[in-house]
């Protein structure tokens, strides 16, 4: 008569160890059947949001465990702002000077990007209308020294490009005698090469669609991306449509009459990485 099988004993590393003398480090038995080790899960501090008894339940397994702590870290994720970082001011630019701006979910949300001076051949009249003024908007005004058409080409202070969504071009109102009333913009990933758009100089707005209207498939950054008008209000603000750029120039249009006056650049828009709805894979 055949005996029926023993159920096999769950035997620990200890005891086997114990009984046999050997070092409880060293298994030798390839037979013996261990006990799952279960993970220790680390609580993070408990937010507001997440009731005392939540966090107290002890989970009754490995799976429940883990669903109880994606929640907690869903529930606890910090909400980030995809358009501002967290320590720059946002700007509210239909405030800028009375300027009506489509109102936009993005208005709120971008930020004064700071540009320098990388090179001007415009010259200065005096010291104490010096390019740099242009970067202030303090009330001080930069006045060109050469008559005609003046170039000033900014380079992002930051490590890698930005994406410029407005550009303020603010001329004096009072008090000068040739403010900057049209011009151009280009924005490129590289410097800009001043020589290089002089066949620009002459351009007049209608000259400009005109040129933007034939070569639509073909624009590049030695392209022209916006064009001005500061005649009426004494102020212009360009939708840039969020142009991604490491390089602006601004081409003040003058004649051979006069020289320019200008007092105020600002430009706004976004820095860092951000999410898009959309996109398509070539």
């Amino acid at each position: 008569m055949t005996q029926p099988r023993r159920p096999e004993r769950l035997i620990s590393p200890i005891t086997i160890a114990a009984s046999s003398g050997a070092r409880s480090d060293l298994h030798t038995d390839m037979n013996i059947r261990y006990p799952p080790r279960i993970p220790r899960l680390v609580r993070r501090p408990a937010p507001t949001a997440i009731t005392t008894t939540e966090l107290d339940h002890r989970p009754s397994s490995i799976s429940s465990a883990i669903s109880i702590t994606r929640e907690y870290a869903r529930r606890t994720e910090p909400a980030h702002d995809l358009h501002c970082a967290f320590d720059e001011k946002a700007v509210d630019l239909s405030a800028i000077r009375e300027v009506q701006i489509e109102e936009t979910a993005n208005n709120r949300n971008y930020v004064p990007l700071h540009f320098e001076i990388l090179q001007e051949d415009g010259g200065r009249y005096s010291t104490a209308y010096r390019i740099e003024n242009v970067l202030r908007n303090d009330g001080t005004v930069y006045c060109s020294q050469r008559y005609g058409t003046v170039n000033i080409l900014l380079k992002f202070e930051g490590c890698t490009s930005c994406s410029v969504s407005h550009i303020i071009i603010k001329s004096p109102q009072y008090g000068y005698t040739a403010p900057c009333k049209e011009g151009m913009i280009f924005a490129s990933h590289k410097p800009i090469d001043i020589e290089s758009t002089r066949g620009f100089d002459l351009f007049t707005q209608e000259n400009y669609e005109r040129y933007t209207e034939m070569n639509r498939e073909q624009l590049d950054d030695s392209d022209p991306a916006a064009w001005f008008n500061a005649s009426m209000y004494s102020q212009s603000v360009i939708d840039m449509k969020e142009k991604s750029c490491k390089y602006i120039l601004i081409k003040l249009l003058g004649n051979d009459t006069s020289n320019l006056d200008l007092q105020y650049i600002g430009l706004i828009g976004y820095t860092g990485s951000r999410c898009f709805a959309k996109g398509n894979l070539c």
